[in-house]
């Protein structure tokens, strides 16, 4: 019988270290896919930070380049009102008639060259 149960015993230490030894290989493969993956994550989160910086980058060209534009759209206007005013005045003073003096000079004035129609 102690031949039986030592028979038995080996038996399931054969069985026993031939799971282990199973499991162990399977553990090797995840740490190895687990390295992988964490590999490829550095490279990822690395390459997403590379191209948030460069966003934040642009974004700052960007406005910078937006408040310029901005600054200059703002100095048109300012320029454009201010010579819309001197037309509206010139409009006041271009409805006026010609004083009789001056047509009368513009009259008798020779032409250019010198040749008079």
């Amino acid at each position: 019988m102690t031949r039986y149960f030592i028979a038995a015993l080996l038996a399931l230490c054969f069985v026993l270290g031939g799971y282990a030894y199973w499991t162990e290989g399977r553990l090797d493969d995840a740490r190895k896919r687990a390295e992988e993956a964490e590999f490829a994550n550095r490279e990822l989160r690395t390459a997403f930070n590379e191209q948030a910086e460069a966003k934040k980058r642009s974004d700052a060209a960007l406005s910078k380049r937006l408040r310029a534009a901005q600054a200059e759209a703002q100095k048109r206007k300012e320029e454009h009102d201010a010579l819309k005013a001197v037309l509206d005045a010139a409009r006041d003073w271009s409805n006026a008639p010609v004083p009789a003096g001056v047509a009368d000079w513009l009259r008798d004035a020779p032409a250019p060259g010198g040749v008079r129609p």
